[in-house]
């Protein structure tokens, strides 16, 4: 739990200035001005959600703006680090290492079209693409490009040689 608290340690006091910061600015003074109380409930509990870091797992991820969304969200991300980076590295010891990461990329982007497709064609939730259950796969595909270019070390040339095909799947 000590990277966990690093995490927040480092980065959630800049987090919650700059929200509040943004509240004032956008949030409350309009529904204030208006003399609009409903407004002035919702816009109290939108902050309540961004000052929680919870606010990426609502329908409305981007209550204030959309750098309060990606720090929360990298927060929550952030707590799959710790699991993975002990997997990969006993990934990183095998032979076919650079073969598995790619298989990997290719499925989480296949897992991202999935759970978008269900999540909103099958079950129609409405949920925002930012959702973290989509958004999920975007952030393993970049901790598994990551290993490759770990795999490569400096060798660069080798890892775009691999990575070409992965960006043009992607493009």
């Amino acid at each position: 739990f000590e990277y966990i608290k690093g995490k927040i340690v480092k980065y959630y006091p800049l987090y919650l200035i700059t929200s509040i910061y943004t509240v004032i600015y956008y949030g409350p003074t309009r529904y204030i001005v208006a003399h609009d109380l409903k407004g002035l409930g919702t816009s109290i509990i939108e902050f309540i959600k961004v000052a929680l870091m919870i606010q990426p797992f609502t329908r409305t991820p981007l209550a204030y703006n959309g750098v309060e969304w990606y720090l929360a969200s990298l927060m929550w991300f952030s707590i799959l680090n710790i699991p993975f980076s002990i997997w990969s590295k006993k990934i990183r010891k095998r032979k076919n290492a650079i073969v598995l990461f790619s298989a990997l990329i290719v499925a989480s982007f296949l897992c991202y079209l999935g759970s978008d497709f269900v999540f909103s064609r099958i079950l129609q939730l409405g949920l925002p693409r930012l959702f973290p259950l989509f958004m999920i796969w975007f952030y393993i595909a970049g901790l598994l490009l990551g290993n490759i270019a770990l795999y490569y070390g400096r060798n660069i040339v080798n890892c775009l040689r691999i990575l070409q095909p992965l960006l043009l799947l992607n493009a």
